[in-house]
Order: structure tokens, then sequence, then C-alpha cells
């Protein structure tokens, strides 16, 4: 059911885990996740492990947002459906599965101080110092939405499928003579001749008559239709919908300043000044003169010697430890003797001293309160939604569910699959909203999906209520629209007119520079280029050019008119003079070696693995309607 949530159960146990997981390591302790009380569908059995639909909701879900940073916000469920995410979801868990599987049978065992040790290592949960860093861990999980039991498995697995693939990848390597003719294609380069004609240039478009606007509504029906929305209803509970019922005793409070208290404490901090000196006595002088003259810039200079300043610094970031040692054991004002670092000899003033300030109990009082009530509000919403999915099982509503347990439901009209209302109005600031629509979406008009949870600590149930399926918006609704269209699409069809009587003439004998100018157009010669070029020429250009033989001419349109591209020359990639980037190709075809290596390891483990998937269930669950 709730997997996450559950988690929170017993929250004593999981915070002395976590303590030991950030502060000693000394001892792993990790429970079992806690068991399902309700049935969860399965999409697939792999060996005696079997595949949720939960788990193969949140694997798509998350390649949804992985494409969203890549396509942007609009890209929607049903564009994840065509791009098939759906299998490559189902594909990663099965193969997740197979390694599980493989692992047992062989009698793999990773052992807890193995995962903890590969923790440990882990960059990204070490502070500045390099060291492990408790405030960082926490950070990171949070940041990734993990608790450290998904870390662990994570863990786990990575270090059993690294054991059962380090044999593959170990073997992978490329020949020579493929990295050179990878080489070859890839640095080969070109010149060409190049016109561009801007569709914006023909600014004398005129407005279409009113035949030409109704068969281009007609013809362009895609451009001018509607998408398909829905009308939901959404029952959905929060942390902070039972923050309210629960309170924190004065000695929780205690016991949470005492846990935290390192977020209350300022250690002391020192604005100092440095001077680096090459020898014990050069610097001895600049001390000397610094003290008897109180001038300590002057002294600098005199020696001829810059001051480094340090402002508002704590002692272990103070440049080097000698440093920090010396600053910190000054009084304000105070001068040092000479200090012997690794890195030569340094003079230390202490400019200011600000003294290290802890936040007491009663000024952070409220928020420990505020925070022992969510962990409280945390393992209560756990028996919450227990209670609440036993009533929508039972066949309460949502609106008799809403009553029941006293939450209020939330109505959206005509949301489309993007995540926002048609009219373009701000989405409702709903915990999980994007799930929620893609659950919406995979329904049927008047279907209730089961309670489900999100990442945001929340649990929610949404009911499909009308499904308005795509229809072309009347012609006076969009007329602006489509003369707006037509007229982008006459600019573009005279810009590749005129890109192809120059082309024309140019075959015919005309040089493309005095073509270009006869008729009021930009003419470039690039430099040379490669095929995936970013910056020299436009990818468009480049993607043409390496399609042409030398001499040729071509025209090419873009989403701003058109072009013209005579291929001028072809300059051959030499791999004997460029051993090193050779070695980089060998290197990357290597690694698509053992990526392959690995996927016929898979499809070989699924020879001797039973696999079962349950397609059915699978569509089902991305029904789209």
């Amino acid at each position: 059911m709730l997997q996450a949530i559950r988690s929170k159960v017993a929250s004593w146990v999981a915070k002395a885990l976590f303590a030991m997981l950030i502060l000693s390591f000394a001892v792993w302790g990790i429970g079992d996740i806690f068991t399902q009380r309700t049935v969860q569908p399965n999409v697939a059995t792999v060996g005696d492990t079997k595949v949720t639909s939960i788990q193969l909701d949140r694997a798509f879900r998350d390649l949804v947002a992985q494409y969203r940073q890549a396509f942007g916000p609009a890209f929607d469920v049903e564009q994840a459906r065509q791009f098939g995410l759906v299998d490559q979801a189902l594909d990663g868990l099965v193969r997740d599965a197979l390694f599980d599987e493989t692992a047992k049978r062989l009698g793999l065992r990773v052992s807890d101080e193995l995962v903890r040790t590969e923790i440990a290592e882990i960059p990204a949960f070490r502070d500045a110092t390099g060291r492990f860093s408790a405030a960082q861990f926490r950070f990171v999980l949070q940041q990734n939405q993990l608790t450290e039991q998904d870390l662990v498995a994570i863990v786990r697995r990575n270090i059993a499928q690294q054991a059962l693939t380090a044999g593959l990848a170990g073997g992978a390597v490329a020949p020579g003579v493929l990295a050179e003719d990878l080489y070859r294609h890839r640095a080969e380069r070109r010149v060409a001749e190049v016109v561009q004609v801007a569709a914006a240039r023909f600014v004398d478009v005129p407005v279409p008559d009113e035949a030409t606007i109704v068969a281009h509504h007609r013809d362009n029906a895609p451009r001018f239709t509607r998408p398909e929305t829905r009308d939901v209803t959404i029952l959905k509970v929060t942390v902070d919908d039972l923050i309210g019922e629960v309170s924190a005793s004065e000695d929780e409070i205690a016991l949470a300043y005492a846990q935290r208290s390192g977020e209350f404490r300022r250690p002391e901090r020192r604005s100092v000044d440095l001077v680096q000196a090459d020898d014990r006595e050069t610097a001895q002088r600049i001390a000397d003169a610094a003290r008897a003259a109180g001038d300590f810039a002057a002294a600098a200079v005199e020696a001829g010697r810059e001051i480094i300043p340090a402002d508002d610094a704590e002692q272990d970031s103070l440049f080097l430890p000698e440093i920090g040692r010396a600053a910190f054991a000054l009084a304000e004002g105070a001068v040092s003797d000479p200090v012997e670092t690794g890195l030569g000899w340094y003079v230390v003033r202490v400019r200011s001293v600000q003294a290290a300030t802890e936040r007491p109990l009663a000024e952070v009082r409220d928020e420990l309160a505020l925070g022992v009530r969510r962990e409280k509000a945390i393992d209560r919403l756990f028996e919450f939604t227990n209670r609440l999915e036993d009533a929508l099982a039972g066949g309460a509503s949502l609106e008799e569910a809403a009553s029941r347990f006293q939450l209020r439901l939330e109505k959206v009209r005509q949301m489309t699959a993007g995540g926002r209302p048609f009219d373009g109005s701000i989405p409702p600031a709903i915990p999980g909203f994007a799930q929620i629509v893609g659950t919406a979406f995979q329904q049927s008009a008047g279907q209730t999906s089961r309670l489900l949870e999100t990442r945001e600590q929340s649990a929610y149930a949404v009911r499909t209520d009308v499904v308005t399926p795509p229809a072309l918006r009347p012609l006076d609704d969009v007329r602006a629209d489509v003369v707006a269209a037509w007229q982008a699409d006459e600019r573009q069809r005279r810009s590749t007119a005129l890109a192809n009587e120059l082309a024309g003439a140019v075959r015919a004998g005309a040089a493309v520079a005095d073509a270009a100018v006869e008729r009021q157009l930009g003419f470039s010669l690039t430099p040379p280029f490669v095929r995936d070029a970013r910056t020299d020429v436009p990818a468009d250009v480049a993607q043409r050019a390496f399609a042409m033989k030398a001499g040729e001419v071509a025209v090419g349109e873009t989403v701003a008119g058109a072009f013209v591209v005579r291929l001028i020359e072809v300059l051959p990639a030499a791999p004997s003079e460029a051993p090193d980037a050779v070695g980089q190709v060998r290197t990357a075809a290597a690694a698509a070696i053992a990526r392959d290596l690995g996927d016929q390891f898979t499809a070989a483990l699924r020879q001797t693995v039973p696999v079962d998937i349950d397609r059915a269930a699978v569509s089902q669950l991305f029904r789209s309607n």
C-alpha cells in the first residue's frame, strides 16, 4: 500500500538506525520493509521476485520527470507512452529483478560492512573538508526523496550487480581499427558557403481572404484542436492535515533541542590579516615592527609584503591548521609570533573576534515543537491512511470518506495532461499534483483510483469525473491564431522559394556571394566544422552539408526560414595525428561494448530465470482513454 509512509512507523527505531548510520557506522541494523497489508497487483514475476504495479508506476514517473528536464514541463504522460517509457521502466525493473535472483541463486551476499563502507565513501555525503557530514547526508537524502532504507537497498543491489558484471566490463575492448574508423567519422570536417533566407524578411504578407482562412483551419486541424481535458475530484490527506491532532511535551522538545543542538550553535569567528614571509627572521621582523608601531599594514609594506585578509572565518577554515590555531589563540588586536607551516612562514594579526553564540531553548521552542509534532503526524499518517483505505475499499465514495474523516475535497476542472487547466490558470497547490493528474489520465470517466502515496508525505485518491475528448475549436474562437499561422506559413513558403531560386542560379554557374548580394541576402563562408557542430554553423546546415559531395548545392528549411548551402571542401581526419583523441574514442567504444555485453548477459539470464510479464495488468495501469 503506502510503503514509504509505513516505513515511518515505530519512528524511534528508524531514528536509532539513522543515528547509527550517520554517526558511527559501527553497527549496521536495517530492518525489513514493513509487510504490505493489502495485495499490490503484480505486473511481472521474475523467479521468486514480484514486480508490483506501484513499483512500475514509480519507475515510469521517474523517467517522465527526467524527460521533462530535457523537453520541458509540457512533456506529458501520453507523450511518455509514445516514447516507450512504460516498456523502458518495466525493462529496468525486470533487469534488476533478474540480477537479484541470479545473485541469490549463486549465493552472492553483500555484507552490511561492505554496504557501510561503500556509503561512507560516497563523495556527496562529505563536507568541504572531505569528512563524512551528517547534515550533508540528511540533505542529500532529502533532495533525492530517499530514506536510509532506500539508500541501503540501492547500494546493496549496485554492489551485487557490479560483482556479477565485473568480468564482462573488464573484457570489453574496442579494436584499434574500429576506434580509428570512428574517429575518422567524428573528426571529419567540412567547409561550406551558406546563405540564410529569414522568413521574417517578408513583412508584406497580406491577411488571407475568408475562404483561405476556412481552408487553413480545416487542413491544419491538429494545430487548432482543443486537447483532451479531465474534470477530477481529489481526496487527499497530508501530514499538515494531522499535525493539529498531536502535541509536543516539554520533555520531547528538550530532547529534540539536545539532538539538534549543532543547528543552534554558531562557533567563534575571527577576522584576521596574514603576511607571508620567506623565512623565520623576516617573519620575526614584521611581527616586531607591527607590535612596536601598532600598525600591521605599515610593517607589511615596509617588508615589501601584501596583507592577506580573511573575514568572519572559523578556525578550521583559516587556510592552514597552523594558522587557525595561532589566530584563535590570540587576543583581539594582537600580533602572533612567526608561524611555521608547510607553505612557509606567516605572521597573523587578529582584527576582530565574534564570540560563539547559541540560540537558547526558549528562542527555538516553537520551531522544535513543530518538528516534534510533524514527526508524530508522519507516524500517525500510517494508521490514518490504513483506515481511510479500508473505507474506500469498503465502497465509500470520496464524498463519504471526506465527511467521515473530516477531509477536504478538491475539484479541478478542464485539466490537461500537462498538469495545467485549459484556460491557462495556475494549477492548485496540491502536494504531488503532477502525479495526481497522471493518475486521473489513466482512468476512464467515473473511475476512482485506489489510495496512492506521493513523495511529499501525503496520500490521495482521485476520481475522473468528466473526460472531454480532443475537439477542433470553432473558427470564431481561433480566427486570429489561424490568420497568424497562415501568414507564418506563407513567409516560410516565400523564404523557401527564394532559397530555391538562389540555388538554381548557383547551379547554373553564378557565384554564391554574387547571387546572395543580388537578392539582398547575407553570405558566409564557414570555418571547418564537424558533424556535431554546436557553434560554428547551425545544426540544420551541418546535417545537410554532411550528406553532400564537394561542389553540390542544396536547400534546407529551418524554423526561422530557409538556407542554401554549397559544399566547398571535405577535410578528412588523420588518426595518426591525434593519438589522444583516438584513445578517447576507443575508451568510449569499449564502454559501449560493455553495455552491449551487459544487455546480452541480461538476455541470457532471461533464459535461465523465468520471467512472466502480465501485459494485461500493464495495459490496465497505463490505459489511455
